[in-house]
């Protein structure tokens, strides 16, 4: 939302349906923390546990309703495409009803042509396939609306019938994309995930804090803090420029350690700006 957001599209509809409560939760405690997210528009809509996505956007026309052209987003990928030039490609297509993010697959499997014998006979990456996958960012026009509903899929049906009239195309992106399906995903999005714009051009986090100068952060490792709170911590220091960060690490000799003389636990203390 606040990639949509960092391109002036602030007006959002979720269709909610697992963990809907959570969801809701977490909008509302998003208001109380960012401070840019007050002004942005969100209703949230339950529209069932199992319900194909079609049907979903399907329940929620009304929000789109008078619009030339909406985003829909399966909200389970992260990429750095630009926005404006899909809304700029889709007006200059006034035949074309939806459009979706044209991405290589991914993936850690390896494809294998072989002979009618079992040999191999070429070894390559799936990424190397000359192929595109849905990128999971869909820029509609309200028609399509109007072919969903009675519990049909966006992809295997409308986008099939929209390929057949030639009213469907794609937008191919060749930069960062990275899925979350997976706990495998989840884990590698947290750990080498990049921004998804330069930091300077995403509207900054505010704690609405006043006269904040020194911040101490404890840890249990070395690198902890860098990994836990890094990114708060530049955050904090971008939005207090004299900000002054402490940090203080403790660490242990573990279970299976016995100390020659001493205490069991040695602490240690890093302090720095």
């Amino acid at each position: 939302m606040n990639y949509y957001a960092s391109y002036g599209h602030t007006d959002f509809t979720l269709c909610l349906g697992y963990a809907a409560d959570q969801i809701r939760s977490a909008v509302a405690d998003a208001r109380e923390v960012w401070d840019f997210a007050r002004d942005w528009t969100i209703d949230c809509v339950d529209t069932g546990l199992d319900t194909p996505i079609g049907e979903r956007l399907h329940l929620v026309a009304d929000s789109v309703a008078g619009e030339e052209m909406f985003f829909a987003n399966y909200s389970d990928v992260l990429t750095d495409v630009d926005l404006d030039a899909m809304v700029a490609r889709m007006t200059n297509q006034p035949e074309t009803d939806a459009m979706f993010l044209a991405v290589k697959p991914q993936g850690s499997f390896h494809i294998i042509d072989s002979d009618a014998d079992g040999k191999a006979t070429k070894v390559y990456s799936i990424g190397d396939l000359p192929i595109r996958t849905n990128g999971g960012y869909l820029l509609l026009r309200p028609a399509v609306l109007e072919r969903l509903g009675n519990g049909k899929d966006i992809v295997p049906t409308v986008f099939t019938e929209l390929a057949e009239l030639g009213r469907l195309t794609s937008f191919r992106h060749d930069g960062f994309w990275m899925p979350a399906d997976t706990f495998k995903e989840r884990a590698c999005s947290t750990r080498c995930g990049k921004p998804e714009r330069p930091l300077e051009e995403v509207p900054r986090m505010s704690l609405s804090l006043t006269g904040l100068r020194h911040v101490v952060v404890a840890g249990a490792h070395c690198d902890d803090i860098a990994i836990g709170c890094g990114a708060t911590l530049l955050a904090l220091r971008q939005e207090f420029g004299d900000l002054v960060v402490s940090a203080f690490v403790l660490t242990g000799l573990g279970r299976l350690a016995k100390p020659r003389s001493g205490p069991r636990w040695r602490p240690s203390a890093l302090v720095s700006d």
